[in-house]
């Protein structure tokens, strides 16, 4: 065993592992391999950089105490995305995804990352007991090692090589940002010159590509900096959601959106469907994708003739921008937003979404260019992989098959069997290839149909590197050793190729030292992987725009109605999942049950369409529908989305898979398909939008699980939602921030002060008593910035991955049973084709004078000293008195023992064999050992991390009784947060952060008139829209809202004045003789 490679990585890297006892999808031969080896593995001074020698483990390495939680600086790519993290280790055991706060690129997370915690864990991702390797035999597939494969791979190098400098090898591969992967490929490249790289996006296309490969002469990525933007125009670019770049968009984004410290940037958002970045939008305009370039060109034409110094006037506008019909209402989106860009100069930026295809993209940056922006907010840089794969794109790799000229296969992970577009069918030209190689963490449907299947290590377990969107250089380096035999990319390729180093961490090492220029000393290298990143370890380039401001068309845009819609004429819009992405998420349950942010969807994709659309058709909610285009159809149901443009349909990919595993489908273990696969409407050619699609409806009913009511339920309960929306998510304008300070105080019920010293109560509080008796006591609260929450659901992830909350099914959230702790609830507000969307993120808001607490009959739900409404689960009977006395309904009950299968039993699972065959699960290292695991009839809720607060309660008593310092504590959700929209502390302490949001004129508690006194308060959402596009909402409050001591008359119900509207637009008279314009056109800001 003492000269076996897995040894010896295990040697080489010093991880021990978790339990005991091997979990079940780990073979016993295995786990005891790697039990045995850290139990002989210790480190040398304490460092675990270190080289080590073979020591009992008894003695231990210097800081680390057995089960107490330490980090590790790890950075990875997932799902597109570049992550810089730290990763919460227990014993040798990843528990927790949590930011690199001192990475220089900033901070966040997103739901891909916080649940790639549960895919390590995944038993799914096993192949075999004994071995991980799986191989076609003459019969049937059979196990087989690593060691029956590297003779095998090295043998097709070599082959393909010696055969016409490899041209019957191909390579193919998704994008990567990983300079070992490419300086492997590159060695590849080398040794057969003549071999087939294709790299597959399959979810974003090749359009950005594309556009930036004639732009700048080669491919580039998009980076914004939307710090110093004043204005920001999206079209069809979701950068606040499904872009790849989101973290770092949504956090230079929230940097501006502060009305009280700074002036605020403007949002435009120009989208066909609905996306996170619509709902953060000042001002939005549903417009078909079709018509968007038109827009765009017409947009450069309007901000070059104001550059030149025109202007115009207006006459009188007596209708809000939510009253004009559709046409208007793009006139005057148009006008405004062409003012507005040409006034910014070069603090104006317009992003194109890769929907819209290359020429748009090249054309906004064009603009851009003009602008002054291209370079300041919009940046560029190039891809890591830019110079390796050829043109051939997917179906150019599958006609290639099909004529023979492939011989030997190699896919290196991305499933493009289930992610290929409808016109290639890429499953029957595998089976056409001798030899074909996939290397991915799940034996799915690619794995299926290749000669090998190997297991691809995640990327907790692995080692690599990558190169985020800053240029900075960071390595990947493995948490814990593979579980289930996985290796990574580089030592796979490595090892095929007959390299000197094929160890991982090597290869990582060699590849730092080219980018730093010369080798690193270990003290650099120690360096590096301490911390997560060297500053002086960075790629930039500098690239130069060679791009003409010429218009996409001379055509003007179009608005068209509901009535005038063409049913044969409908537009679909292919999106990532908000969950699941393009399917490799699918065996992910915490993603699969995450209500998507709009729809508060679960465990299905659906035609998210308008209402008006829906009711052209003769369809409503639920209902199928079927989409058609040539010989390709989908049968989809319904979902009624508001703000949708009319006959545009957007669907989510990456559902319906058959192979994906026991959660997210597996026919054959007779586990059903989750959603419907979207691919066959799919083109090579309209990856992400197809036009003129038919539409027709099918009158089958489907049954959708969401965590939230519908929007149309009935017009009455739509109606009454939405008068409340107002009061629950206080919003104002920036305009009303500057008349009435206090708009969120109006904005709610009008709670008289009465009772002692106007604590709304004729006695006092026993919390008052707590804190005149004893003021040393910390007291904890939280805010949230409701202007900088985008509604990602980072923390909703997070929150269930910090406190083994359970995935409940399709069928008990149907039930509305789901268990998150934290939620987050949005809201329409307006019509169905002008609708706004607000959110709010709710959990337990721990009222000082709960109501929970005074129904409990065992007191298992009580109040502690320092302000928490804590949970006792060994004395809950499950009366559920306190869920339904709970005006926020957080409270969650366990109807069943969710947690049976990973180590609680509860009632008659309570016998020792059964606890026994739970632990030894794999899927119960997930749970963290801090916090208590529930069993059935226990009700459940948020804690605000009450055993983090504990944790650096410890830390400050030993630190000889300190106090615990303002930020000290951070909870889960307060961490995964990108824009630093939550805030967490003491708020006795008037220094906090936490204090002094609470002190901010935008806060407010919730439902103060039941006088529960929330511990969580909100900031009232502002929104910076021009005056001549607000609603008429909007307008009213702006002109009949007054300060509190002028009375709660306003409170947004009067009527809306012209005169008011006229005053506050500072519209001037203007002179329209031949269009004369002078720029004397205020648009306020």
């Amino acid at each position: 065993m003492q000269d076996s490679q897995d040894f010896q990585q295990f040697i080489d890297r010093e991880f021990p592992i978790a339990a005991s006892e091997y979990p079940e999808g780990v073979s016993r031969r295995r786990w005891m391999q790697l039990m045995g080896a850290s139990l002989a593995v210790a480190g040398v001074g304490g460092c675990r950089y270190s080289e080590e020698s073979i020591a009992p483990f008894v003695i231990r390495p210097e800081g680390r105490l057995p089960g107490e939680s330490y980090s590790r600086a790890t950075n990875f790519e997932l799902a597109g995305r570049v992550y810089n993290l730290l990763i919460s280790c227990v014993d040798g055991r990843p528990l927790k995804i949590e930011p690199n706060t001192d990475h220089p690129s900033g901070t966040g997370t997103d739901v891909f990352s916080q649940a790639s915690i549960l895919g390590l864990y995944d038993p799914d991702r096993a192949r075999g007991d004994e071995s991980f390797l799986v191989r076609k035999g003459p019969k049937r597939r059979e196990n087989a090692t690593w060691e029956d494969f590297l003779p095998y791979g090295q043998g097709l190098i070599r082959t393909a090589a010696n055969n016409n400098k490899g041209a019957g090898l191909a390579v193919l591969m998704p994008p990567t940002a990983s300079p070992s992967l490419v300086r492997m490929l590159s060695a590849l490249k080398k040794k057969c010159p003549s071999a087939t790289l294709v790299r597959y996006d399959g979810v974003q296309g090749t359009a950005m590509r594309d556009a930036t490969k004639t732009v700048f002469g080669k491919p580039a990525k998009q980076v914004l900096d939307l710090s110093d933007a004043k204005v920001i125009l999206t079209l069809q670019a979701d950068i606040l959601g499904n872009d790849p770049s989101m973290i770092s968009n949504a956090r230079t984004f929230a940097k501006n959106r502060d009305p009280i410290e700074g002036e605020m940037s403007r949002l435009y958002v120009v989208e066909g469907g609905y996306t996170s970045t619509g709902v953060m939008s000042d001002s939005r305009l549903a417009l078909r994708p079709s018509e968007m370039p038109a827009f765009l060109s017409e947009l450069g034409r309007r901000v070059e003739k104001l550059a030149a110094g025109e202007s115009h006037t207006h006459a009188e506008e007596t209708q809000a921008y939510d009253e004009l019909t559709h046409a208007e209402r793009l006139e005057r989106f148009l006008d405004v937003l062409s003012h507005d860009v040409a006034e910014a100069g070069d603090a104006a930026v317009v992003v194109v979404g890769e929907h819209l295809g290359a020429e748009a993209i090249a054309a906004g940056i064009a603009l851009n260019k003009k602008l002054g922006s291209l370079g300041k907010i919009q940046k560029f840089a190039p891809e890591i992989d830019g110079e390796l794969a050829d043109s051939n794109s997917l179906g150019d790799l599958a006609q290639k098959i099909n004529d023979g000229g492939i011989d030997s296969l190699l896919i290196l992970g991305g499933n493009p069997v289930a992610t290929a577009p409808g016109d290639v069918d890429l499953l029957s030209a595998i089976g056409k290839v001798e030899n074909t190689v996939y290397l991915g963490e799940y034996d799915d449907e690619t794995g299926l149909a290749c000669t090998w299947s190997l297991p691809l290590a995640h990327p907790l377990e692995s080692w690599g590197d990558v190169v985020n969107n800053e240029g900075f250089y960071g390595v990947c380096q493995p948490q814990i050793l593979p579980l289930l035999g996985g290796r990574a990319a580089i030592e796979v390729l490595a090892s095929m190729l007959g390299e000197r180093e094929t160890e991982g961490s090597e290869i990582v090492r060699r590849t730092a030292d080219g980018i730093s220029g010369s080798a690193l000393s270990s003290r650099q290298w120690r360096g590096l992987l301490h911390d997560g990143f060297a500053e002086d370890l960075t790629i930039n380039e500098e690239l130069d725009a060679n791009v003409q401001d010429t218009p996409l068309t001379d055509a003007a845009p179009v608005a068209i109605s509901v009535d005038e819609l063409d049913q044969d004429d409908f537009e679909v819009l292919f999106v990532p999942a908000d969950g699941i992405y393009d399917g490799r998420f699918a065996n992910n349950g915490w993603l699969q049950e995450l209500p998507q942010p709009l729809t508060k969807l679960t465990w299905d994709n659906a035609a998210l369409i308008s209402p008006l659309t829906a009711k052209k058709l003769g369809v409503h909610h639920g209902l199928m529908i079927a989409l058609t285009q040539g010989d390709a159809t989908i049968e989809m149901p319904v979902y009624e989305l508001p703000g949708c443009a009319p006959g545009v349909v957007t669907v989510a990919i990456g559902y319906g898979r058959k192979r994906a595993g026991m959660v997210g489908g597996y026919t054959e273990e007779d586990v059903d398909a989750v959603g419907i696969d979207v691919s066959p409407l799919r083109t090579s050619d309209q990856m992400l939008v197809s036009y003129q699609v038919e539409a027709r409806p099918r009158f089958n009913e489907y049954d959708l699980a969401t965590t939230q009511d519908h929007w149309a339920i009935d017009e009455r309960g739509r109606d009454e939602t939405e008068r409340r929306s107002f009061s629950l998510i206080r919003e104002g304008t920036v305009q009303l921030l500057e008349k009435v300070p206090e708009f969120a105080e109006v904005r709610g019920p009008h709670v008289p002060k009465v009772g002692k010293e106007g604590s709304g109560s004729m006695w006092q509080e026993p919390i008052q008593e707590i804190e005149m008796e004893k003021p040393f006591l910390p007291q904890w609260g939280m805010a949230i910035d409701l202007s900088k929450c985008t509604g990602c659901n980072a923390c909703v992830v997070a929150c269930q991955s910090e406190n083994n909350v359970p995935i409940v099914g399709k069928e008990q959230v149907s039930n509305s049973r789901e268990m998150h702790w934290l939620r987050v609830d949005r809201y329409f507000q307006g019509d169905e084709e002008n609708a706004d969307v607000v959110q709010q993120p709710m959990a337990c808001q721990h009222c000082e004078t709960a109501p929970c607490e005074q129904v409990c009959p065992v007191a298992a739900t009580v109040h502690t000293d320092e302000g928490l409404n804590a949970m006792a689960y060994n004395r809950c009977i499950g009366t559920r008195y306190c869920a339904n006395n709970c005006p926020f309904k957080v409270r969650r009950f366990n109807y069943f023992n969710y947690n049976k299968e990973v180590g609680v039993g509860y009632g008659v699972d309570a016998y020792p064999s059964s606890i026994e065959s739970a632990n030894r699960q794999l899927q119960a290292l997930v749970l963290n050992p801090e916090v208590t695991v529930r069993g059935r009839g226990v009700m459940e809720k948020c804690t605000y991390c009450v055993q983090r607060i504990e944790g650096a309660k410890i830390n400050a008593r030993k630190d000889g009784g300190r106090p615990v310092a303002d930020g000290e504590i951070v909870t889960a959700c307060q961490s995964a947060c990108p824009t630093r929209a939550i805030e967490f502390g003491n708020v006795a302490d008037p220094d906090s952060k936490v204090s002094k949001k609470h002190a901010d004129v935008r806060a407010y508690g919730m439902l103060g008139q039941l006088n529960i006194k929330p511990r969580t308060e909100y900031l009232a959402r502002v929104r910076n829209p021009h005056v001549r596009l607000m609603t008429r909402n909007q307008l009213n409050d702006l002109a009949d809202m007054q300060s509190p001591h002028h009375g709660h008359e306003g409170h947004g119900e009067g009527d809306h004045h012209d005169s008011d509207h006229a005053a506050a637009a500072k519209h001037d008279d203007h002179h329209d003789a031949d269009h004369g314009h002078d720029d004397d056109h205020d648009h306020e800001k």
